[in-house]
């Protein structure tokens, strides 16, 4: 029998050069309580602007079916230029969860907490 030591040494050599993984989509993440630190990437699939000013970024369905709502208050809306730019883009969200009304949501107050995805 040949030992294994060859092809195990060949698939430790070979783990600086795999991918990484990507964090979850919005499915995988919604359903986690709030109070939770979460990441995900996904598709911005609608960008309301209120009159009060605050910006609601709709992933996984526009509303009101969407699954999560990402939210930038007025007050903060300075640190992320261009956010009305984002539907149909692909961001990568950090932060943590909250609830509002029985949805998901995440509000935003740092800009590093979104960032566009190529």
């Amino acid at each position: 029998m040949k030992s294994p030591m060859p092809l195990l040494i060949a698939l430790i050599l070979a783990l600086p050069f795999l991918p990484a993984a990507e964090p979850a989509g919005v499915d995988a993440i919604a359903s986690k309580p709030a109070g939770e630190k979460v990441s995900f990437v996904d598709v911005v699939q609608e960008v309301v602007l209120k009159e009060s000013g605050t910006i609601f970024l709709n992933f996984g369905g526009k509303y009101p079916k969407e699954r999560l709502t990402v939210v930038i208050m007025d007050e903060t809306k300075k640190r992320f230029p261009g956010a009305k730019t984002w539907e149909g883009r692909k961001v990568r969200v950090s932060g943590e969860l909250s609830e509002h009304q029985g949805h998901p949501r995440i509000i935003l107050r740092e800009r590093g907490q979104i960032e566009p995805v190529e």
